[in-house]
């Protein structure tokens, strides 16, 4: 008595790779190696100063639309959306001295530490 072989279906293996793809095309790509102190702190500050011109030039549109009236508006929107910029910019370097920098310094580390610090200092100059 020959026994039948049912063909499995296809369908749910589509379904995977569909959302493995859709998954990997939401991953962020930076052009920045968070490895690297220096270029985490470049990164910042490029970001910082990219923000920071975006946010007065709107500022500078809600004045002259009449939006903003008086300082005491200009003051409490520019110190809130600065606050946002800075707070998404070190968001990675952030991220980086919490993974470089161990709790307590002894002869084993304070070396790397010292070098990763001035590391993080070259990329802001």
């Amino acid at each position: 008595m020959p026994t039948e072989v049912k063909q499995a279906s296809l369908i749910p293996w589509v379904l995977v790779a569909v959302l493995a793809f859709m998954v990997w095309q939401r991953t962020p790509k930076t052009d920045v190696d968070n490895s690297n102190p220096e270029a985490v702190a470049k990164k910042m500050i490029q970001d910082t100063s990219l923000g920071y011109a975006s946010e007065f030039s709107k500022a500078a549109m809600q004045v002259q639309d009449k939006e903003i009236t008086n300082e005491e508006q200009l003051h409490k929107q520019l110190k809130e959306k600065l606050d946002e910029v800075r707070s998404a910019a070190s968001v990675d370097l952030n991220s980086l001295l919490d993974d470089r920098i161990p709790t307590e310094f002894d002869d084993g580390n304070r070396g790397a530490v010292t070098t990763f610090l001035k590391s993080v200092a070259n990329g802001f100059q």
